[in-house]
């Protein structure tokens, strides 16, 4: 798994998984791609609800993760143009591969963990500034 998935100050010789799916630009990729508003600089205020909140989204899953790991891998990449391969990288095994890490939930104890922290961790998360703002100005959501 690449590096950018991982927590390296977790990291640990003794277990391969530690950190895993806690990296920095993992977790910053997934509030983005959820969280986020609008186009960052091109308006003052929201421009469309969040993902989050669009659909109605409360808790992390394994298909949530992988998306966040194949935007910020194609982010990190060379490519000028969405692909399925960026040389002999292929982003579907990619996805399948995380997704597949977290399909035996709740038999699994990493991935019943990995998900645990990603919930405590989000838990807020997706409440944005416009939503609070929204509240305020007698919305609700």
């Amino acid at each position: 798994l690449p590096s950018f998935l991982f927590d390296q100050s977790k990291a640990s010789p003794e277990d391969d998984l530690a950190g895993c799916m806690e990296g920095f630009i993992l977790v910053r990729t997934v509030k983005h791609l959820l969280t986020s508003d609008g186009i960052p600089g091109k308006s003052k205020g929201p421009t469309h609800p969040s993902i989050a909140k669009m659909y109605k989204i409360k808790k992390m899953t394994g298909h949530l993760i992988a998306y966040g790991a194949c935007q910020a891998h194609y982010a990190l990449s060379s490519l000028d143009s969405w692909r399925h391969h960026d040389g002999k990288f292929d982003l579907q095994k990619f996805y399948v591969s995380i997704v597949d890490m977290y399909k035996d939930i709740p038999d699994d104890p990493w991935a019943m963990a990995s998900l645990t922290w990603w919930n405590k961790y989000v838990n807020g998360f997706f409440v944005t500034l416009s939503d609070v703002l929204y509240l305020f100005q007698g919305g609700f959501w």
